[in-house]
């Protein structure tokens, strides 16, 4: 099974649909709701929502080939569910009966964002904003799911849900046995020992349309794909695959298979230094939760949060509210400093350069690979996002501004919207008062400030250079 998708209980599929479709699947719902007035349920009983709605079955059947190449695995599909969640709604923690074990979430339309929560297999919370025509796939019986308050008015989705045909909820296939229970532990064990294969020699599934083209991944291993140049749609049939388990494993050796397993020819003309890091570049990623002192937060609000120093701010080409719309103040400027309070304002500054470099130090402990030369910060720029504000998707190290680690320390957390959200939203942040993100400055690490819903959001943010 796709390994991101075990790794991190669900990946995002951008535009599953098109949005234009997205959009007419929408109007067409909201009709068929004033026809037949759906009623609500448990979940979310002032929603409107219907089994088995017609052009969601027809998504259903029609995704199926889609959803198996998704997964590396034939699935088969079980049911649909369809929802118009409005003003008020809680989808509350829950997971899934076994007929929901591949499901898809699939956006269509709504007059607000909303993002929907889910565990990760190491117990941390993330979120997700889709799009219109976007889908979020996940493993419903073991993942935790849920979605906050929605402060819009109308928000639809399709819930579309499979299982794969030789897993261990294959027998809920169509939508039979609904009422039938299973052991998630196993499920979580049958996952594991998926989660193991994972490298050319140890493969849980092997079509043989992965063996018709390779490519090289940053590890420098082989990783066999699907031949995009064939336009046919192939279930992956159980005659069609190699079985590889402690069983059958020492067939599975290059020797007896070299057809399947073909060694790369690699001309190391670079001596490796030691220092490689085999690491995902998400996972460069660091979140951490309540690290800096709230009342240190309140104080610097308390401070600046209703002077007069708050000025646009600018982006890499200057002001373009198109692309950045917040306000700031520089709150270790000498001038600002001075000009007031001089005493608490010097205090303040010098207790977030204490914090922030236990920040640098707690980074390259979980980082050892990511050196950096000089352990300076650029100074702490105090950002106000009101409602509507917002930062779009960019990075933070250009010529002008060289740039080795960005942190991000949240401020409060009376607002909705403003999560930070990396890698065009595959990764989505909450924050909370005195949670910190850091990351790379690169050109590797895109990220945006989500809109403001309401209330104001205010955050400190500096650069180690």
């Amino acid at each position: 099974m796709n390994n991101e998708l075990l790794k991190n209980n669900y990946i995002v599929v951008p535009n599953f649909i098109d949005p234009d479709h997205a959009s007419r699947l929408e109007k067409e719902f909201f009709v068929t709701d004033e026809i037949f007035d759906f009623s609500g349920d448990e979940q979310a009983p002032n929603s409107s929502a219907v089994y088995d709605y017609l052009p969601a079955l027809e998504l259903l059947a029609n995704k199926t080939s889609e959803v198996s190449k998704l997964i590396g695995e034939t699935v088969l599909p079980t049911y649909v569910y369809s929802r118009i969640y409005r003003n008020g709604s809680i989808l509350h923690r829950h997971t899934d009966r076994p007929g929901c074990e591949i499901s898809l979430t699939l956006h269509l339309g709504s007059d607000k964002p909303w993002a929907i929560w889910i565990e990760t297999p190491e117990g941390k919370n993330r979120s997700v904003n889709l799009n219109p025509g976007d889908a979020m796939l996940y493993l419903g019986c073991i993942a935790p799911h849920w979605r906050d308050q929605f402060e819009g008015e109308e928000y639809t989705q399709f819930f579309l849900h499979y299982v794969r045909s030789r897993g261990m909820c294959s027998p809920a296939y169509f939508d039979k046995n609904k009422f039938r229970d299973i052991d998630t532990e196993d499920l979580l064990r049958e996952y594991k020992q998926m989660g193991k294969f994972t490298n050319v020699n140890e493969m849980t599934i092997l079509p043989k349309k992965y063996r018709e083209k390779q490519e090289r991944n940053d590890d420098n291993k082989v990783e066999f794909i699907l031949d995009s140049n064939n336009d046919t749609d192939t279930f992956f049939d159980f005659d069609d695959v190699v079985i590889a388990n402690d069983k059958y494993k020492k067939f599975l050796t290059k020797k007896d298979t070299p057809e399947l397993i073909n060694e790369p020819k690699v001309e190391n003309k670079a001596k490796p230094s030691g220092k490689l890091s085999s690491k995902p570049i998400a996972d460069f990623v660091w979140h951490g939760q309540e690290v800096v002192d709230p009342e240190l937060c309140d104080k610097i609000l308390d401070e600046y949060a209703n002077t007069n120093y708050w000025e646009a701010t600018l982006t890499g080409s200057g002001h373009d509210p198109d692309a950045r719309r917040c306000e700031q103040i520089c709150i270790s400027e000498q001038s600002i400093i001075a000009e007031d309070n001089s005493d608490t304002r010097k205090q303040l500054d010098d207790q977030m350069f204490e914090v922030v470099q236990n920040l640098i130090g707690l980074y390259q402990e979980a980082h050892p690979e990511f050196e950096l030369e000089i352990q300076e910060d650029s100074g702490y720029e105090l950002l106000k996002y009101e409602e509507g504000d917002f930062y779009i998707e960019h990075t933070d190290s250009f010529k002008e501004q060289p740039r080795a680690l960005t942190v991000i320390v949240s401020m409060n957390n009376a607002y909705e919207g403003g999560e930070v959200a990396l890698f065009n939203r595959e990764l989505v942040y909450k924050l909370d008062v005195g949670d910190v993100i850091m990351f790379p400055s690169n050109f590797m690490y895109p990220h945006e400030i989500m809109p403001v819903t309401q209330g104001t959001r205010f955050s400190i943010i500096t650069w180690v250079v």
